[in-house]
């Protein structure tokens, strides 16, 4: 899963242009009614459809098939080092 923090705080706009994937968008935003819910949809190159993923929100995929692309739009600039430390030691 992947989410910048704030002030990069991203919306994007997801879209499978070939092939399938399995898209999820998990809501991190604390003071939301839908805090730790997650969305899933299969997008495909045939059925056109797209995910929102709202600021504040994590969003990650998995491939179905070979030779997937997608197209991203999204409303600030990747910017390294504002994603979240998820880092941790395995015992």
């Amino acid at each position: 899963m992947h989410y910048q923090l704030p002030p990069a705080a991203e919306a994007k706009v997801v879209r499978c242009i070939r092939g399938e994937m399995y898209d999820v968008v998990v809501d991190l935003r604390s003071d939301s009614p839908s805090f730790g819910r997650w969305f899933g949809a299969e997008l495909t190159g045939k059925n056109r459809a797209m995910m929102y993923v709202p600021r504040g929100c994590a969003h990650g995929f998995v491939t179905l098939t070979y030779n997937v692309a997608t197209s991203y739009f999204a409303s600030a600039y990747y910017t390294p080092g504002v994603e979240p430390d998820l880092s941790f030691a395995a015992p």
